[in-house]
């Protein structure tokens, strides 16, 4: 099997499994939002915001390093996985001590629950370092049996907090329990199927390489983190709990996602790599079909979020009603998230991390500046809750022309536009179809379900019409397919 084949395989693998996750997930969230309301879901937001924040002195950006390079030479996965996770280890008491310190500072109230966030964030933590193997092994089939366990062990845990009707910081042991089963499955699975034999080598040599080859790597992962979370506490200073509620309710209906085009580009990176290292000149080709890929499953979810954000919010967490603008403007910036990916898991497969680094930080700069700027307006139309979403879009469109401009310096002119020349106009037919539906038929259930089917055939005859795929793309597709059912 080609690499690109198999590279599609193990991609249609995981999307398949994370779809059928997030279906659990998506039934979580509703449980948790609905359980807690405004005011406490708000509190655990900002629990879960500060222990991601956190988790960056935990985490240092080492995973990606590791996939690439286990990647390129297997024999690497015992020593750089047993360095990583002996590091890890020895940083948890101090972790525990910042996380403290800055729930201390930042949520003074809520340093009842330091222990139950810092057990989060630890399990969340070891979870993805050890998953980082599977593909890092190419052996995606069992990151999707640790992705649907993860869901079904996070959706019992969730449901019974709720039904026995403990208190709201008891989900957070539940999401807890979810991230400690794939702790403890990948653990069994890199010892039984990689030979990997587990121990303590805190070998200062190694980590010292590893620290000066991931330091671009651990500052995009600062860097990124702090623009996916930073909203958050920004919006708490000068808001209440209420609005980071309101605001993280809709705000999870893009988290729910932004998971797609990391799904997608999590099995494509190792490819990547591959190729810059052996033929940089056909890295282009690749990145393109990257692009494109992205492009055609983030088109339809833009539509759908925009055109569908009222009985979304509406139907789902009943209550948040406020949600449905801040939803409508995040749907905006879906498409440039979808995309923006490619330019920087290209950038990190050429070894440009350091470019990439620069991608990241001005993001940072950018979304700090028009979050301070937007947040405290009293406008109900661009400042609080809308100021955090309006930030948050413009942002990515920083991203995708920053991304752009580096690409074409560092490799080559990606085609923007020329690659999306049957995707948009099928994007536009689906608008027109699925908004025209629902303006025909009023607000109601039947009129929202046969406009999202109506819409969702519209983009695919609209694919079709304008001949949007290459046949070298649909051989591809083929392939892929074949390999699946053989399996």
């Amino acid at each position: 099997m080609s690499l690109a084949a198999r590279t599609a395989r193990n991609t249609a693998l995981v999307v398949a499994a994370r779809l059928v996750s997030k279906i659990f997930v998506f039934v979580v969230v509703l449980v948790v939002i609905r359980s807690m309301g405004q005011e406490n879901y708000g509190r655990f937001t900002s629990l879960v915001v500060y222990a991601a924040l956190v988790s960056i002195a935990l985490d240092l950006g080492l995973r990606p390093l590791f996939t690439r390079e286990v990647a390129k030479d297997r024999t690497r996965l015992t020593p750089y996985l047993n360095s990583i996770l002996s590091l890890k280890l020895t940083l948890m008491v101090p972790v525990l001590g910042i996380l403290f310190a800055a729930v201390a500072v930042g949520l003074p109230s809520l340093v009842p629950y330091v222990i139950p966030t810092f057990a989060l964030l630890v399990a969340t933590s070891f979870a993805n370092q050890l998953r980082a193997a599977f593909y890092a092994m190419g052996q995606l089939r069992y990151e999707g049996i640790a992705i649907i366990g993860e869901s079904l062990v996070l959706l019992v845990a969730a449901v019974s907090v709720a039904l026995l009707r403990l208190p709201w910081w008891y989900f957070i042991w539940a999401y807890a329990a979810s991230y400690t089963f794939t702790m403890v499955y990948a653990a069994v699975v890199a010892i039984r199927r990689f030979d990997h034999r587990f121990a303590f080598d805190l070998q200062w040599v190694r980590l010292s390489m590893l620290a000066r080859e991931s330091l671009p790597f651990g500052l995009t992962f600062i860097i990124s983190t702090l623009y996916f979370k930073i909203d958050v506490p920004i919006l708490k200073f000068f808001t209440t709990f209420a609005a980071v509620g309101v605001y993280s309710a809709a705000y999870k209906y893009l988290e729910a996602v932004v998971f797609v085009p990391q799904t997608l580009m999590d099995p494509v990176f190792p490819a990547l790599a591959q190729i810059a290292h052996e033929n940089i000149d056909r890295l282009g080709g690749a990145a393109t079909k990257a692009y494109k890929m992205l492009a055609v499953i983030g088109t339809p979810m833009t539509v759908v979020m925009m055109v569908l954000a009222a009985p979304i919010i509406r139907y789902t967490i009943p209550g948040f009603e406020k949600a449905i603008p801040v939803l409508q403007v995040l749907a905006l910036g879906i498409l440039f998230l979808f995309v923006n990916n490619v330019f920087l898991y290209t950038l990190n497969a050429m070894g440009r991390q350091r470019d990439s680094t620069r991608l990241a930080l001005m993001s940072l700069a950018v979304n700090l500046v028009l979050n301070f700027i937007l947040i405290p307006l009293p406008s109900s139309i661009y400042g609080g809750y809308m100021g955090a979403a309006w930030a948050t879009v413009l942002t990515e469109v920083a991203l995708f022309v920053g991304g752009w401009y580096l690409l074409r310096k560092h490799l080559f002119a990606l085609p923007i536009l020329s690659s999306l020349r049957g995707i948009l106009p099928a994007g536009v037919l689906c608008a027109v179809a699925m908004g025209g539906i629902v303006l025909a038929l009023g607000s109601n259930p039947v009129s929202y379900a046969t406009g999202l089917i109506v819409g969702v055939a519209a983009y695919a005859a609209g694919l079709f019409a304008t001949h949007a795929f290459t046949p070298e793309e649909l051989a591809l597709a083929r392939e892929a397919t074949r390999s699946l059912t053989r399996r």
